[in-house]
């Protein structure tokens, strides 16, 4: 899921030193939207200027962001009931600052905030916080709409004994692709280009 997330492109070497989130082991998700649909990707115009979410910014909150995003999404596909918005943590910790800061003094309003139930939904559609997205990264899709591929007959392992470092090395390796399964039901926000106001 990491390279999912992260992975721009596939090395003849990967150097994990160089990408520590993957990048280099194969194209994820996100790097598929951005070279097959760019015009679902929600990103500044001007890479010098960002995108800004809060007060007096281009999005007042995260409700607003997360319904443009859903905007993206192919309109035959819109509204099938599945979609979900997956919102990364940086983004999800904000939002529910603001509402400390709005309710926090209310005791029943904080045990809401603290239970999630304030932040269940964004944009009408159900938010989740998943592993390894990036903090500041909207994706609007269905879960069954993202998929990793892999070929039976590709599995390649080796079992190594390895005496000078008392061990056993277990070498695996598999052909397998990152796969976006209809791409007018796939939508986001690229994070390099929003910016928090406060």
């Amino acid at each position: 899921i990491l390279v999912g997330w992260s992975g721009t492109h596939a090395a003849v070497q990967t150097d994990p030193a160089k990408y520590p989130q993957l990048e280099d082991v194969n194209k994820g998700w996100l790097q598929i939207a951005r070279e097959q649909i760019p015009e679902q990707v929600l990103k500044s115009e001007d890479p010098a200027k960002k995108i800004t979410l809060g007060p007096g910014g281009d999005y007042a909150n995260l409700d607003a962001l997360v319904h443009d995003v859903k905007q993206m999404i192919d309109p035959v596909m819109r509204d099938e009931g599945d979609l979900v918005a997956i919102i990364g943590s940086d983004l999800l910790a904000a939002e529910k600052s603001t509402l400390y800061a709005a309710q926090g003094q209310k005791p029943t309003e904080k045990e809401r905030i603290e239970e999630v139930k304030v932040t269940e939904t964004y944009g009408g559609l159900p938010s989740l916080l998943v592993p390894f997205f990036p903090v500041m990264g909207v994706v609007v899709t269905s879960l069954d709409n993202l998929s990793i591929y892999y070929q039976d007959s590709s599995w390649r392992r080796h079992l190594l004994e390895n005496p000078k470092r008392s061990r056993a090395e277990d070498f695996n390796g598999r052909n397998e692709g990152y796969v976006i399964e209809q791409l007018g039901k796939f939508a986001a926000l690229e994070g390099s280009s929003l910016e928090l106001v406060r």
